[in-house]
């Protein structure tokens, strides 16, 4: 009989910004049982950043699909791994700035014939899922698993295509068409000067060039991802006045 595995993961809503990331969702290719029950779900997944290692601790929400495929969606809890001020004002905890890894326990995800999970996809049941390593010059069937806040396109540096977009929301609140939740780092209902403080620290970041939190930022000379134009320094902006007054 052909073997469980892994179908799709996907990062949020799978949208390509990596400003925010608050969810991951696993769909497996068959209906899955989880070692413990499903209240147990979240012990098969490790979320860990690359820098030092860091486990994040995940909850488990369990769903079936319209094929009878179980999907799994992982939310974070505040703490370890986590940037507390996406957490502020009732928002969802964001994984904090860098790279992360997914692994899924084979042992704990078992198929209907009590067969673990074929992570790695090789014909043969058991076997761990570990997600691609999204290298910086891209490769197959890479996940994008890295945050930057500010990182409206999700190409993992904070750059001039992305401060155009900071651009056309600052000032804009919840309810305006111009608002984009994700640039609003405190989750505070508008985007303002403390979401400017903290995309201007991020300007010209690639996250390939992130140690561990708090002290992640690197030298000026590693900050840029090869490749990319941009100049080194934050440009000079107008000031929120003279942007709310764009109309």
């Amino acid at each position: 009989m052909p073997t469980t595995t892994v179908v799709a993961v996907q990062v949020n809503d799978g949208s390509a910004q990596r400003s925010e990331v608050r969810s991951i969702t696993t769909t497996f290719s068959d209906p899955v049982m989880f070692n413990g029950g499903t209240a147990n779900a979240a012990a098969a997944f490790h979320v860990r950043r690359v820098a030092d290692g860091t486990s994040v601790a995940v909850s488990a929400a369990v769903a079936t699909d319209g094929l009878g495929r179980t999907v799994v969606t992982l939310t974070f809890s505040a703490g370890t791994g986590t940037d507390p001020t996406s957490a502020l004002n009732g928002g969802v905890p964001s994984l904090a700035d860098g790279r992360y890894s997914l692994t899924i326990i084979a042992g704990d995800v078992l198929n209907h014939a009590f067969q673990p999970l074929d992570g790695d996809a090789d014909g043969v049941p058991g076997g761990n899922y570990v997600s691609p390593d999204d290298p910086i010059d891209g490769g197959s069937g890479e996940l994008h698993l890295y945050r930057l806040f500010g990182d409206a396109t999700g190409d993992g540096i904070v750059d001039q295509t992305d401060l155009g977009q900071f651009r056309s929301t600052f000032n804009a609140g919840a309810g305006n068409p111009l608002y984009i939740s994700y640039l609003d780092v405190n989750n505070d209902n508008v985007v303002d000067q403390t979401d400017l403080g903290q995309f201007r620290v991020r300007f010209n970041v690639n996250v390939w060039a992130l140690g561990a939190p708090p002290s992640f930022f690197v030298t000026a000379g590693a900050r840029r991802r090869p490749g990319r134009r941009g100049t080194s320094s934050f440009p000079p902006l107008p000031t929120a006045r003279s942007w709310a007054a764009r109309g």
